[in-house]
């Protein structure tokens, strides 16, 4: 039976050296993300640096605790907890509140609330599963969080938690010798690829966020650790070959991935390959190897500062233009790079640097994780002071929408009105019933419920609700027209998955959406079953058809509209309704900063709905014999459109409408229907 002191001789680990070639590599990392971040329009896969930093420290952390187990046979979990306290939490939480301070000057207030959140998990080192809970899209994110980088810190610090027990658990519960432990971490690791690969697939945000998808990227590189001697023994012109290799093998990846690459998936194997290949070369004595490119003073200098330098990065290029219409340019963005490096520079100097080697906080693991303990803490309450909202509306009084009227025939204050329904700090909650009830279609289902009946439930003649979220929208007003007039209204809505018949990508699934393509067949299977007297369509603008080549989305998208419209019942009477319109930033959280002047929050009808798009969508849809609706008109008038009417808030993000607005619309929607065929029901 293997005992303690046994692993200790069977554990091997080569002497520790510091490596210019991986504090170059870091340069690399860190370069390629800020890069990318910073929009450099050729380094479109700069996002795998992440990967490359995994890979990394699981090699070196790995070594570190496996030269620890071989030469005493055990490890000071306490202590290693307490190096890592000192080493990323000082500047983490630094940048944290720094960050709170900056969105507090330049963001609308609305927006401290996700900041506030997400800023808090940030500090609680469980950013990684907040952002995996709430579905956030990291390569295509129209809202992206100021936090939002900081999930690879908390991939990497719950690993740095769970490994050394699963190394300690190995060598004293199971008496595992350097077999044992070997098997054990390919396994693990292999384990973790295989899951990786398989929820990307089914739940993108979560692969790409939670630490069991992603921590065989940290494995792979305590796996490559576990040899180091056996590397040791390479050729210096195989291990320069090796090199070369990794690193093209990385900047390859670099400039060929982009944020429509399946990822992580499979293909996060090929950085975490390229990282392998360089540092495994670079465990030798390489002849030839790529020295002057990664170890020269600026590659050493970036290296050194890589870990301060992405934490600031992201929230000095975002912030600037967060919840605003403008966009960085190349000066400004290279401006904002600088300023990263110089804040990355006196943090590294002035703050990593002397809590890492303070050796009152090291003399004492009680005051070490006091410390951590107390500016964590004290982070996470910051943020929730920074959660607490002002007052957000003035003390006018608005006029009421009345029902029946338009949006041009009510008085505009100008203002945000103290009666203001739903107010700003609870706008984002006015969805449609139909996602409380179960009865709007999430991204894994693949066919209508056939529960979701609304109206006259009990009535002969129905109407069905179909398309994505821009569909959904318009359910409290055609549920209001449906029990008015003695009709049953079906819905038949699912997210991001429009009424045409044409592939679509999913940015959150990170694929494309086959669930879209099963729950349009389901749903005109159900369709042709119930054979309605009305089917009312509508889609989002911004839904794009999935690899059109040289043709016209926009002509695919209508053609695939017209070609859905065809395959309803004979009888069935189509209506379409054009998509209302897509503002630069949400209304909700421009009126936040703008109380006094909501006009400010409007938004040119122009530029709001697509005029290529509607022209293209109208035409085909009133071919295949549907009736056109355009609600441009209603909300847009004088070809602007509000953010508030009279007393209600119109939108309750960019582009969907509040429940009460589009409730306020029943009116002149039932008069479009009108001119459809839609009116009273008959009774016997």
């Amino acid at each position: 039976m293997t005992t303690a002191a046994t692993v200790a001789t069977e554990v091997q680990a080569a002497p520790r050296r510091f490596r210019n070639d991986i504090q170059g590599l870091r340069a690399v990392a860190v370069g390629a993300v800020v890069l990318y971040h910073a929009g450099m329009p050729w380094l479109t896969g700069g996002y795998v640096g992440v990967d490359i930093f995994f890979v990394v420290s699981g090699f070196l952390i790995g070594g570190h605790l496996l030269g620890e187990l071989g030469r005493t046979g055990s490890i000071s979990v306490w202590d290693f907890y307490g190096r890592r306290i000192r080493r990323l939490m000082p500047a983490s939480i630094l940048v944290v509140l720094a960050t709170l301070l900056l969105t507090r000057l330049f963001v609308p207030p609305l927006g401290f609330v996700d900041v506030a959140k997400d800023g808090a998990a940030s500090a609680l080192a469980v950013a990684n599963m907040w952002f995996a809970v709430t579905g956030t899209d990291y390569l295509a994110n129209e809202a992206p969080s100021v936090f939002q980088h900081y999930w690879s810190l908390g991939v990497e610090e719950q690993f740095y938690v769970v490994f050394p027990l699963f190394l300690l658990l190995v060598c004293r519960v199971l008496r595992g010798g350097r077999k044992v432990l070997v098997a054990a971490v390919w396994s693990a690791t292999v384990a973790s690829f295989v899951l990786c690969v398989a929820l990307t697939e089914s739940d993108q945000p979560l692969a790409f966020f939670s630490l069991p998808t992603r921590a065989w990227e940290l494995g792979a590189g305590v796996c490559l650790a576990m040899f180091v001697p056996q590397l040791t023994t390479l050729g210096p012109r195989v291990a320069a070959m090796l090199q070369w290799a990794g690193l093209a093998v990385l900047m390859g990846t670099i400039v060929t991935f982009d944020h429509a690459t399946t990822f992580p998936g499979f293909l996060a194997a090929v950085p975490a390959l390229g990282t392998l290949l360089y540092i495994a070369g670079g465990c030798s004595q390489p002849e030839g190897r790529p020295r002057a490119f990664m170890e020269n003073r600026a590659m050493l200098f970036i290296g050194t500062i890589s870990y301060s330098l992405y934490l600031w990065h992201w929230p000095l290029l975002i912030i600037p233009v967060m919840y605003s219409t403008r966009h960085l340019g190349p000066g400004e963005a290279v401006g904002l790079v600088i300023l990263a490096v110089v804040a990355a520079t006196l943090t590294e100097r002035y703050v990593e640097r002397p809590f890492r080697e303070s050796s009152w906080l090291a003399s004492s693991r009680r005051r070490t994780f006091g410390f951590g303990a107390t500016i964590a803490a004290l982070a996470a309450l910051a943020c929730l002071a920074t959660s607490v909202l002002p007052r957000l509306s003035t003390d006018t009084v608005g006029s009421e929408w009345v029902a029946g009227e338009l949006p041009a025939d009510v008085v505009d204050t100008g203002t945000v009105p103290a009666n203001l329904t739903p107010a700003l700090g609870v706008s984002a909650d006015s969805v449609p019933a139909i996602y409380a009830d179960g009865c709007h279609g999430d991204f894994s289902d693949t066919a209508p419920d056939a529960r979701c009946v609304y109206g006259d439930v009990s009535s002969r003649r129905a109407i069905v609700l179909l398309g994505d979220s821009h569909a959904a929208q318009w359910f409290p007003a055609l549920e209001k027209i449906s029990a008015e007039l003695g009709y049953r209204l079906v819905t038949m809505t699912k997210s991001s998955c429009p009424a045409s018949e044409v592939p679509v990508w999913s940015s959150s699934l990170n694929r494309v959406y086959t669930e879209c393509a099963q729950w349009r067949d389901n749903a005109l299977v159900a369709i042709d079953a119930l054979d309605p007297d009305f089917v009312v369509l509508s889609n989002f603008q911004g839904q794009k058809p999935y690899r059109t080549g040289s043709l016209d989305p926009d002509e695919v998208f209508a053609t695939g509209v017209a070609d859905l419209v065809s395959a309803l019942p004979a009888r069935t009477v189509p209506v379409l309704i054009g998509d209302t319109p897509m503002h630069d930033v949400s209304p909700p959280i421009c009126l936040s900063g703008n109380l006094h002047s909501a006009s400010s929050c409007a938004s040119d009808a122009d530029l709001a709905v697509s005029a290529a798009w509607a022209t293209e969508i109208r035409e085909r849809a009133i071919g295949a014999g549907a009736t056109y609706v355009d609600p441009v008109p209603w909300l847009c008038p004088r070809g602007w459109c509000p953010a508030i009417v009279g007393n209600v808030l119109v939108y309750r993000d960019r582009h969907h409408l509040t429940t009460e607005a589009a409730t306020m619309l029943a009116s002149p929607m039932e008069e479009s229907l009108a001119s459809a065929g839609l009116g009273p029901v008959a009774h016997d």
